[in-house]
């Protein structure tokens, strides 16, 4: 039965001496273990793939006592420290970028850098629009407030010139009546004279006897 199938572990090839990472995909024949169970109950599988570089075939089996796989033939299984099995799944992982990326036509990817070109072309042109919207908004709101002050100051300055206007006429309204009141004095001044000698000449024309 052949299975798609990831390594489950890092294996150096034992033909070319190739290394093979964890996580490496390939098409993989399974079979069952003739006679092998654990526990009775759990069978045992194995597998056969074959090395990406030189097609050696390479054999392993399920250990599910250790919960793991166990190389039999065609491959080692490195002892790595653990920063050199980090650098390993690095090199892996950069591996199969690689493998990934081989795979895209330089048409594709020019298209890719121009779609993201555009994009930020389009990111620009959003900002700036947004950015000139402001502007207007500001001088639109600083001519507004401009206007309100001169409105502003026309009313106080029309409401100065009424008070003044009023003051004025307050003014105007005294100064008759203090020279009414004169010309009224001057006139029962001149009616007292005027009584007082007709009294003395008719005292005079018919004296007391």
């Amino acid at each position: 039965m052949v299975v798609r199938m990831m390594l489950p572990m890092t294996v150096r090839c034992a033909s070319c001496g190739e290394y093979i990472g964890r996580g490496t995909k390939f098409n993989s024949r399974k079979e069952d273990v003739a006679g092998e169970r654990y526990l009775g109950t759990i069978q045992v599988f194995r597998f056969y793939i074959r090395c990406s570089r030189c097609s050696a075939e390479i054999v392993f089996k399920t250990d599910p006592r250790n919960a793991g796989y166990v190389l039999e033939s065609g491959a080692t299984r490195p002892s790595y420290e653990p920063r050199e099995m980090e650098v390993d799944a690095a090199l892996d992982e950069m591996r199969s970028l690689r493998s990934r990326r081989a795979g895209v036509t330089p048409e594709q990817l020019l298209e890719s850098l121009h779609r993201r070109r555009q994009a930020d072309a389009g990111d620009r042109k959003e900002a700036l629009a947004e950015l000139e919207e402001e502007d207007e908004n500001l001088v639109a709101e600083r001519e507004k407030r401009k206007q309100d002050e001169e409105e502003m100051g026309d009313a106080m300055k029309a409401l100065e010139n009424r008070a003044m206007d009023s003051k004025q006429a307050c003014y105007f309204r005294r100064d008759a009546i203090h020279e009414g009141s004169l010309d009224m004095l001057e006139s029962v001044d001149q009616m007292l004279e005027i009584l007082k000698r007709s009294a003395h000449d008719k005292f005079s024309s018919h004296p007391p006897k």
